[in-house]
């Protein structure tokens, strides 16, 4: 089983981590792949359709080279996606 965390990133966040980290922060601002989240209009998400796409590539490649015969159960919550997968 694994999980699946989705950041959630604010302006605020981002300018702090410009501050830390410049290099990694190039990673978590995009925001050509941010939308604002529902609840937070301040925060952001990266855009449901990018995850639910990044999600499928992911278990399709779970699917074809570790355990191709036993079916992926993906569970959302949230933000997150639960995959469970028995490699057994």
């Amino acid at each position: 089983m694994c999980e699946v965390f989705f950041l959630t990133h604010s302006e605020g966040l981002h300018n702090v981590n410009l501050s830390w980290n410049p290099k990694g922060e190039e990673f978590l601002w995009s925001p050509a792949t941010q939308v604002p989240k529902k609840t937070a209009p301040d925060t952001v998400v990266y855009d449901y359709g990018m995850r639910r796409r990044a999600l499928e590539r992911f278990t399709n490649g779970l699917n074809k080279y570790l355990c191709p015969a036993v079916p992926s159960d993906i569970r959302f919550s949230g933000h997150n996606a639960l995959i469970r997968k028995p490699l057994w």
